[in-house]
Order: structure tokens, then C-alpha cells, then sequence
């Protein structure tokens, strides 16, 4: 009996470190895009309307302006470079801001009671 208090004690320290691992990070739905850190151990993460952001990019301009087809070798690379100048600007602002990570708005299933904040603004400008 002189182990039950210890093996109680144990088993209340694992439940508490269990609810907080659960509560760290964020999930997103399978598929989703994580423009700057990881999801899974984040502790202040960030979000961006990517479909806005992709509209503001030169590349995305020139894609829809030049009807470029989609397929194309053309096409790729412009994506490519959009998808580059994306991630440049939000781990630009992510780092200024403090965030850990940033992912696609759309992209979050649950965020494990964490507050989301919103990157969009930031990023957009920053582009400009």
C-alpha cells in the first residue's frame, strides 16, 4: 500500500502533462499548407487568407493578365516564384511578429484553444 500514493501521484502528473501536450499546436486538415513553421508544436501560430495574398504576387498578375496556361513550364515556374516571394514575406513578418507558425486560413481544422491571429494585412503589405 505504500505505492499507492506514489503510483496516484504519477498517474495525476501524466494526465496533466497529457492535457497539455493535447493543447499545444494546432491541427489542420489533411492537405494543408504550412507556409512557416510547424502546426504541430506551435504555441502562437498565424494565419493567412492565402487566395488574397496570392492575388496581390506579380507572378499571379502576370498568370492571369497573359492567360498563361496552366500545365505550362511557363506557369510553373511563375508559381514557383509566387510561392517563393509568399514564404519570403510571411516568415519575414511571422519572425517580426513572434509567431511560430503560419498556415493557410482555410487549411485549420482545430486550434487546441490557441488564439489564431490573423496575418493577412501584414503580408499583403508587405508585398506591395
Amino acid at each position: 500500500m505504500k505505492f499507492a500514493p506514489r503510483i496516484l501521484s504519477q498517474a495525476a502528473v501524466f494526465l496533466v502533462l497529457t492535457a497539455l501536450a493535447s493543447a499545444q499546436g494546432v491541427v489542420l486538415k489533411q492537405g494543408g499548407l504550412v507556409l512557416f513553421g510547424s502546426a504541430a508544436v506551435c504555441s502562437r501560430p498565424a494565419s493567412i487568407d492565402f487566395l488574397r495574398v496570392r492575388k496581390a504576387t506579380p507572378e499571379w498578375k502576370t498568370i492571369r493578365v497573359q492567360a498563361v496556361p496552366e500545365g505550362s513550364g511557363r506557369y510553373a515556374l511563375l508559381i514557383a516564384g509566387m510561392n517563393e516571394r509568399i514564404r519570403t514575406a510571411v516568415s519575414g513578418i511571422a519572425e517580426e511578429q513572434k509567431r511560430d507558425c503560419v498556415f493557410r486560413k482555410r487549411d485549420l481544422k482545430r486550434a487546441n484553444g490557441l488564439r489564431v491571429a490573423n496575418l493577412t494585412r501584414m503580408v499583403l503589405d508587405s508585398l506591395r
